[in-house]
């Protein structure tokens, strides 16, 4: 993805998160929150998804946005 790819998909307008955010702790990172695979709408036809993961000990927080068929993205 190049610099005027993303830019397209960050303008996209009327992006939302539909339904609350639910984070899971997995057992074996006990300061660790995550938040998987949470889908974005937006009016374009990109399917993305938005990962964050919450580090308790540090207030850490890392959000990341997955483009189906392309990846990881920021």
């Amino acid at each position: 993805m190049n610099r005027q790819e993303f830019e397209s998909l960050r303008d996209l307008p009327n992006k939302t998160i539909e339904g609350d955010i639910v984070f899971t702790q997995p057992r074996d990172t006990p300061i660790v929150f995550v938040a998987a695979k949470i889908p974005i709408i937006s009016t374009g036809c990109v399917k993305s998804y938005l990962d964050i993961r919450y580090i308790t000990e540090t207030d850490y927080c890392c959000f990341n946005v997955t483009i189906e068929g392309t990846g990881q993205v920021c």
